[in-house]
């Protein structure tokens, strides 16, 4: 079974600033949720489980428990927390229970969608003993980069530091629930922070430092592979742009039928 984690329990607060009402995973694109949108692209066709990881609050009050599972089908979990986690590593966490395992586990962003085949993905992640990260090319220290041996395999990963071409896109494979569940528990432990908060990124180094393989899967780049929804401008880019009329087709053909 792989277990798909989605934290979606953060404050959207640029979007409520621009003067959306609704919660972020919940703004539509041309009239469909984004995290319904996040859910068709990462959805395999292999046995898994959604996981998601909401504000008790915006369940209270927008009924998210029962859409997501509209949307994700039956063997759906949901995990509420009360107020703002300190950081994504902790929101995952609080659904440990749930895939602290050895089945695998893939941890993705709520606020984006990416040109890329999820099945074609997971083959590859299969090729590695303990884990694989999606990539693209960047340059801009807003993200998250890996360093990579000539073959594809990762060296360590480091937050809002450029230390190579690839960046992470934010999906992220473990081999074994358990190993993240570990490893970020440890980094915790060792208050291992970047600008105050516990990213998931850096749960790969303590991996890597014990022997770990981790592949890397290279997607394009940014506006180009992976398109970032999670703030207003974003938003309105990825909708200029004929790929939304790609990641849109399949909702619009449920209508159609």
């Amino acid at each position: 079974m792989l277990n798909i984690v989605v934290p979606m329990a953060g404050a959207g607060s640029r979007f409520a600033k621009a003067g959306f009402q609704t919660p972020k995973p919940l703004i539509p694109v041309r009239g469909v949720p984004m995290i319904r949108l996040v859910i068709e692209n990462v959805r395999p066709q292999r046995e898994h489980r959604f996981i998601f990881v909401v504000q008790e609050a915006h369940d209270l009050e927008y009924g998210l428990a029962q859409q997501l599972a509209a949307w994700a089908g039956s063997n759906t979990a949901i995990v509420r927390v009360n107020g703002l986690t300190e950081g994504a590593a902790c929101t995952v966490l609080a659904g440990a229970q749930w895939f602290d395992s050895s089945d695998p586990l893939m941890i993705v962003n709520s606020d984006q969608w990416v040109d890329a085949s999820i099945d074609d993905y997971l083959r590859r992640a299969d090729g590695f003993q303990d884990g694989l990260i999606m990539t693209m090319q960047a340059d801009d220290p807003k993200w998250s980069f890996v360093g990579l041996t000539p073959d594809g395999r990762v060296t360590r990963v480091v937050e809002k530091e450029v230390i190579s071409d690839m960046a992470t896109v934010g999906i992220y494979n473990f081999a074994r629930g358990a190993d993240f569940v570990a490893g970020a528990r440890d980094m915790i432990a060792a208050n291992e922070r970047v600008n105050g908060e516990f990213y998931v990124a850096p749960v790969y180094n303590r991996l890597i430092r014990k022997g770990a393989e981790i592949g890397s899967f290279s997607i394009g780049r940014e506006a180009d592979g992976m398109y970032g929804l999670g703030i207003p401008a974003d938003l309105e880019l990825f909708l200029s742009l004929p790929v939304s009329d790609k990641a849109l087709a399949p909702f619009l053909e449920q209508e159609a039928a």
